[in-house]
């Protein structure tokens, strides 16, 4: 009962609406089982060993097998209606192994009623469990083949940024290189660098899979408050849609603060053609202290 319960309170979160209370029902119901068999102990009103060494029931032990009976037609009921209430594919597979899982330990429970003595509803419980493992088994193993495909949709995705040459166009001179997907928001590193200088920014990007959360942290943490609203609204992924297309390196200007330390730099980027990768752009950060220092003495001159 203890497992099956288990499995039915952690299964629920993946598989149907308003999980909590359904979960909050099968804690409900383990606390049960739990109390019961703890009282057992003391007072022996359920099952217990008499001095010759037999294991006894009481009429009161017909109590924790009704509740895990219920617990299984629960889990059936849930399964049943994952069944009626979802058109994907997927979905009504996962409800239809499911249904079949909990109704083999009711089958065999009902077998235990009409043959009290035939250790019916421990063998239709071993069987439940197995067929909860090869669930589980082919769970993962979907998983895995979902993680490989992406893995091979991330390779080829690189390898046609990089034949389209928008790298080649971003220099060393940026080190970091980092992956934003425009329509989505999500953010990678696409090519990291060992110099220290940029070490603060890449791990920041390693930590925040969303482009926009990377954005404002950096403004935050690195834009003076003067460049810092210009900065967030140039870098914003509506107005970077429609300013950079497929011919052209785009580029803005700003000061940056790093550890006291303040010098001009570019935030630079560039979409990836493709009509695969239409939404991703590539960009980078390079510092061009010295050339606008230059340019500002050349005006005031």
């Amino acid at each position: 009962p203890f497992i099956w319960t288990l499995f039915f309170c952690g299964t629920l979160k993946e598989l149907i609406r308003k999980p909590r209370i359904w979960r909050t029902i099968a804690a409900v119901l383990m606390l049960v089982q739990l109390g019961m068999i703890i009282a057992n102990f003391s007072s022996h009103f359920m099952f217990y060993v008499d001095e010759t060494g037999n294991y006894q029931t009481t009429n009161a032990r017909a109590i924790l097998f009704y509740v895990q009976f219920f617990i299984y037609l629960l889990v059936a009921a849930v399964a049943l209606f994952g069944i009626l209430s979802t058109k994907l594919q997927t979905r009504h597979s996962s409800f239809r192994t499911f249904l079949w899982i909990s109704l083999t330990p009711v089958f065999f429970d009902v077998f235990q009623l009409i043959y009290p003595d035939a250790p019916a509803n421990s063998v239709g419980l071993c069987i439940a469990c197995v067929l909860v493992q090869i669930f589980l088994t082919k769970t993962v193993e979907t998983q895995v083949r979902e993680l490989k495909a992406e893995a091979e949709l991330q390779k080829s995705k690189q390898k046609e940024i990089l034949s389209a040459g928008v790298i080649s166009t971003l220099s060393n001179e940026y080190g970091p290189l980092y992956l934003a997907d425009l329509q989505t928001g999500s953010l990678q590193v696409f090519r990291q660098s060992g110099m220290e200088r940029a070490l603060p920014v890449q791990q920041l990007a390693l930590e925040t899979p969303e482009y926009i959360d990377f954005i404002r942290e950096y403004a935050s943490r690195y834009v003076i408050e003067n460049d810092r609203e210009a900065f967030l609204a140039w870098t914003e992924p509506k107005h970077l849609d429609s300013i950079i297309n497929t011919e052209n390196i785009s580029e803005f200007n700003y000061q940056r603060n790093m550890n006291g330390t303040l010098n001009y730099y570019q935030f630079c980027c560039g979409r990836v053609p493709g009509e695969s990768s239409e939404n991703l752009m590539v960009f980078g950060f390079r510092n061009v202290d010295d050339t606008v220092r230059r340019e500002l003495e050349a005006k005031e001159t």
